[in-house]
């Protein structure tokens, strides 16, 4: 486990990446370009061994034919073809950013990036209470949501198997029957944590100890913004 954590990289390289990343490919021109990002974005979920699942693909299409719809909606006196390109450019563009991202946030630790983040905003604005708290916000609701929606289900089915057993028909109102058990679950849950947390010594002005910075770090960071300066300087 220790030559596991020593061999991966710093959580904020990682941030660095992403917003490199996104960054470069919001600034690629050519087609070219694009149409390499794609292929290295296939190689990379082929190498991840994570396959994308139906929902995932669907939901990564959709946001990019938003941006492609809004992009097309938002020049009425263009040509009907300068549309249509720039609705299409818009898509893949937004399509490999949205790809690009879904990939360094699953191959890195949520939590990682989050405490890394708030380590890095305490050391430029002091160890207030805010950066805490909003670092445990976004770790409880990547936590919480997940742990929400299963148990929406699970109360949903309950409830649809008690009515069934009771012989009692079908309403317009049965999906709506779960929502005061979950409401109740919640507040439960929510207290838990919060008891769990405190007693295990979160305070919300403490920095958090990260990740040592090694010299695999430093050599990453720099081939980033490198890769960054070159594809600034040539506009790829």
């Amino acid at each position: 486990m220790a030559l596991e954590a020593r061999r991966t990289l710093n959580a904020l390289v990682v941030v660095q990446a992403l917003a490199i990343g996104i960054a470069v490919i919001y600034m690629s021109a050519e087609i070219w370009a694009m149409g390499l990002w794609l292929v290295l974005l296939v190689v990379a979920q082929w190498r991840l061994r994570q396959p994308m699942t139906a929902r995932q693909g669907l939901a990564l299409l959709s946001g990019a034919a938003l941006w492609g719809i809004l992009a097309y909606a938002n020049r009425p006196l263009e040509p009907m073809r300068t549309r249509e390109a720039l609705a299409a450019w818009t898509f893949i563009r937004f399509l490999a950013v949205l790809w690009f991202s879904v990939l360094i946030l699953r191959a890195t630790s949520l939590w990682a990036l989050v405490s890394h983040l708030e380590w890095a905003l305490k050391r430029v604005i002091g160890p207030r209470a805010a950066a805490g708290e909003l670092a445990l916000m976004a770790l409880v609701a990547m936590r919480f949501i997940p742990v929400l929606g299963a148990s929406a289900r699970h109360l949903r089915a309950d409830a649809r198997m008690r009515r069934q057993l009771a012989g009692n028909p079908a309403r317009w109102n049965d999906a709506l029957r779960f929502v005061m058990p979950l409401v109740m679950a919640s507040i439960l849950r929510s207290e838990n944590v919060a008891e769990a947390l405190w007693t295990r010594g979160w305070r919300a002005g403490v920095t958090p100890w990260p990740k040592p910075w090694t010299a695999r770090d430093w050599a990453a960071t720099g081939a980033l913004w490198l890769f960054l300066i070159i594809a600034w300087k040539e506009k790829i």
